[in-house]
């Protein structure tokens, strides 16, 4: 029976898959595009793209793939290749790979009432802009943008299904992202070409960074050269070692620094609260260093005969 079918609306009809699959030129069709994610494969950064697995399945309605199921010994569903089949022409907007088609052939799972849906994994890499404000404890979004090429909005409508639902199964298990979400909405955008509006879904994916890493490995280290800085001020003058402390202290924080400068993600508009945490513990180490410079220098002077000035004496003498 699906042999016949197959037979009835491919061969017979004389299918053309380059044309739309509609009766009537006036005919606005609607495509419903979804989205499942699985992994994200790259380290979010600002040097690296947005890099994920993920399968898309639009779901569009062919007026020439239709039978009657009780002729075929109640046939209600066919699998047929994508490239048999007019299929739309559905691309990322914000793609940022060279290869525009890194995506799987599959089936198409065909209705007997005309609906098609296709559904191809694929690997998607995409520009994503970052806020860094908050890193490492920082939330993301990125967005993923789907877009009819050359059809306009009235001859197929991009659109999504409100009531079908956009599913995760991506694990954050030893992963640096938790998915918190994924949302959909669509948009209308009139470009310089053309007159007619071009829709698009836009798939948003909310992320929230795991920071135990950077906890372990950079915040708790910089705390404890910031917490070891103050010994400085329990160390005898006479052991003659306050002014090397600050100095061996200061020196550690600056070769830290170099170490975990190419963790930092670089950007113009905001100084990440991490890059506040080195700089901020480096002026303090800085400070410990000139006010123990200024003890030791004051210390080896006191039989020199010289006076203290009077705007100094009472911060250093007081009564």
């Amino acid at each position: 029976n699906e042999y016949r079918v197959k037979k009835k609306i491919l061969v017979d009809t004389y299918y053309d898959k380059t044309t739309r699959p509609v009766r009537s030129d006036e005919t606005t069709m609607h495509l419903f595009v979804g989205m499942s994610l699985y992994h994200i494969l790259d380290t979010v950064s600002l040097r690296v793209p947005l890099s994920l697995v993920c399968t898309q399945f639009p779901r569009w309605m062919d007026e020439y793939l239709t039978w009657n199921s009780t002729d075929y010994g109640d046939l209600t569903q066919i699998w047929v290749p994508a490239t048999r089949i007019w299929t739309p022409d559905i691309f990322i907007n914000n793609f940022v790979d060279d290869s525009f088609q890194d995506f799987m052939d599959t089936y198409c799972i065909v209705n007997s009432n005309g609906e098609v849906l296709w559904m191809f994994p694929a690997v998607v890499k995409t520009y994503c802009t970052l806020d860094v404000r908050h890193f490492p404890f920082d939330q993301q979004r990125c967005n993923i943008v789907f877009i009819s090429w050359t059809f306009h909005g009235l001859k197929l409508n991009v659109t999504f299904n409100e009531s079908e639902a956009q599913t995760v199964y991506y694990t954050p298990k030893n992963q640096e992202w938790y998915v918190d979400k994924l949302s959909v909405i669509r948009h209308e955008m009139v470009y310089a070409c053309c007159p007619e509006p071009y829709p698009d879904v836009t798939f948003t994916i909310h992320m929230t960074r795991r920071s135990l890493f950077y906890i372990i490995n950079f915040i708790f280290p910089c705390l404890l050269i910031y917490a070891v800085s103050f010994l400085g001020f329990f160390l005898p003058v006479e052991s003659g070692e306050k002014v090397n402390l600050e100095i061996t202290i200061l020196l550690a924080l600056v070769v830290f620094l170099l170490i975990v400068g190419e963790t930092l993600p670089p950007t113009p508009d905001a100084i990440p609260a991490l890059g506040l945490l080195f700089g901020l513990t480096m002026i303090m180490v800085s400070i410990a260093l000139v006010m123990a410079v200024v003890v030791t220098n004051i210390f080896l002077r006191k039989d020199s005969g010289v006076r203290i000035p009077a705007i100094s004496r009472p911060i250093f003498m007081p009564r």
